[in-house]
């Protein structure tokens, strides 16, 4: 069958090598970027619960407004601001309800909003606690069953007695290992124990087993609880108590409500003097006129979730200045997504990512008719000459083939500007297809080679190995697809070419003019 599993990856290949073949031949790859984004932006918010209040938070909108401000952070571009999809819900929210919104208005507005944002961001961390803290004690009731169970039948044998005689370290090494528990008996318990354990020392032994599995418990559910809230627990005096599962979960949620009560008085409780006030006031003081833009509210969004802390590097014993995060609008922008339905969040998010790809291109336009500005239509890139004139005409062109690009009429300088535009961010897009296919279809091969190992293997169970080999690399191919599509959305916005200069529009250098004799 050698020659029938090379079939079904030739055909695979000619379909992957196929789609890189376009990728080199078509001039522009917008569309197919917008149609992965469809794509999987339909999926995703599909795959969304959308309801106001929910008992389980998996799929829940923040965590698709997570994925997506990942995708696409909040980007700076000649001094323009392009917000991600969450801060765009903040600037809708602050719109509607302030319309007009002035200079000398806005303190007191996103003080309250600051004020939301952290009511919301409470709430999430407490319900996400309560579901730990319930999907815990169900891990701790069964593991805590099992080593009690493992502990009956240990000490069972041992009341069996035996034939020969046992050493009784020996057995208690090995009852440690076998409940995975560090018991800590004296000799004299120990020796009991061989000779067959009585009521107390038994008492004794579940003792143990469940105070260090609930110790380690405390201290898991301790350590997930601080990487949610993003900041340390006082848990060495709850561990130094004799405390009981309630008693601990208690603590929790006393010590989770009293950092939220600490945060808000720093935050908001002196409106004149608060971090959040002055961190406004900040980047008021760089607006210089009393209409807000949408640029002037994102950059002072921005301060009001920076803050910093001290603390001492370990190895210079030095000062060191660590950021921190103060407010996180995702809770918050969750509740707002919550209130539209889901086919007008879906065109929602699909024309605010539309938007953010046209203002990258429109900036990679401005940048590249600054950086050519000295340079005639005549001496660019025939590729780029090409896609011009076509858009342009010929008479056009030729007429102001020998002008620079600096002194062509203005409207003509916008439509070059945004041809140029399109063209690096389209070799942007090449260069990401090509990088993102590259390395998924060389992984894809070495596990289509463990794949064809472990079919032959399973030839031995009466199975035709043809046919799984098909199944399975019919399955993993349609997922090799879906990966490449994620692959590539993930880091459209982000990716940074490691060659820019390959992927920006070119010019040839005209001949040098004859020295005069």
């Amino acid at each position: 069958h050698l020659l029938e599993y090379d079939d079904v990856l030739n055909t695979q290949r000619e379909k992957i090598y196929g789609q890189r073949d376009l990728v080199f031949k078509k001039p522009d790859l917008s569309e197919d970027i917008l149609e992965m984004l469809h794509s999987e932006i339909q999926q995703r918010v599909e795959n969304t619960v959308w309801e106001a209040e929910r008992d389980e938070d998996q799929d829940s909108p923040w965590r698709l407004l997570a994925w997506l401000s990942q995708i696409q952070p909040t980007l700076t571009f000649q001094h323009q601001q392009v917000p991600s999809y969450t801060i765009r819900l903040l600037l809708n929210k602050i719109r509607q309800e302030s319309p007009g919104l002035k200079k000398d208005q806005l303190v007191p507005v996103l003080v309250e909003l600051g004020k939301d944002v952290l009511v919301a961001e409470e709430k999430y961390i407490l319900g996400a606690v309560d579901r730990i803290l319930v999907e815990r004690q169900y891990r701790y009731q069964d593991q805590l069953d099992s080593r009690m169970e493992t502990l009956d039948t240990f000490l069972e044998g041992l009341s069996l007695g035996s034939e020969e005689p046992l050493n009784p370290q020996a057995v208690f090494n090995e009852m440690r290992e076998l409940i995975r528990t560090r018991f800590e008996l004296s000799q004299n318990q120990i020796k009991e124990l061989i000779e067959g354990p009585g009521e107390e020392l038994e008492e004794i032994l579940r003792t143990q087993v469940e105070s260090q599995l609930l110790d380690l418990e405390f201290k898991r559910l301790i350590g997930g609880v601080e990487r949610l809230l993003g900041a340390p627990l006082e848990a060495e005096q709850i561990q130094n108590e004799d405390s009981s599962w309630e008693s601990v979960t208690e603590w929790i949620f006393k010590q989770i409500e009293e950092q939220f009560a600490n945060r808000h008085r720093t935050y908001f409780d002196d409106p004149d003097d608060s971090i959040i006030t002055k961190s406004i006031e900040t980047g008021l003081k760089e607006v210089q006129t009393d209409e807000l833009s949408d640029s002037d509210l994102v950059k002072i969004l921005g301060l009001m979730v920076e803050g910093r802390r001290a603390a001492f590097d370990k190895k210079s014993h030095k000062r060191i200045w660590l950021r921190t995060q103060r407010l996180r609008y995702t809770f918050y922008a969750a509740r707002l997504l919550n209130q539209i339905d889901q086919v007008t969040a879906q065109n929602d998010i699909l024309e605010h990512l539309d938007n953010a790809r046209l203002i990258v291109q429109d900036a990679w336009g401005l940048n590249e008719i600054t950086r050519l500005k000295d340079v005639q239509l005549s001496q660019l890139e025939d590729k780029v000459r090409d896609i011009i004139r076509e858009e342009i005409g010929d008479d056009v062109f030729e007429k102001y083939t020998h002008q620079n690009l600096d002194t062509v009429p203005d409207d003509l300088k916008e439509d070059i500007r945004d041809l140029l535009g399109r063209s690096v961010v389209s070799n942007i897009y090449r260069d990401l297809f090509l990088r993102v296919i590259s390395e998924l279809w060389v992984e894809y091969l070495t596990q289509m080679e463990a794949l064809r190992v472990a079919i032959g293997l399973e030839a031995y169970a009466q199975r035709d190995p043809l046919v799984q080999y098909k199944n399975r690399g019919f399955e993993m191919f349609q997922q090799l697809m879906d990966d490449m599509r994620i692959g590539v959305v993930n880091r459209i916005f982000t990716f940074q070419p490691r060659n820019l200069d390959r992927i920006q529009a070119g010019f040839e250098e005209s001949p040098a003019a004859p020295k005069a004799d």
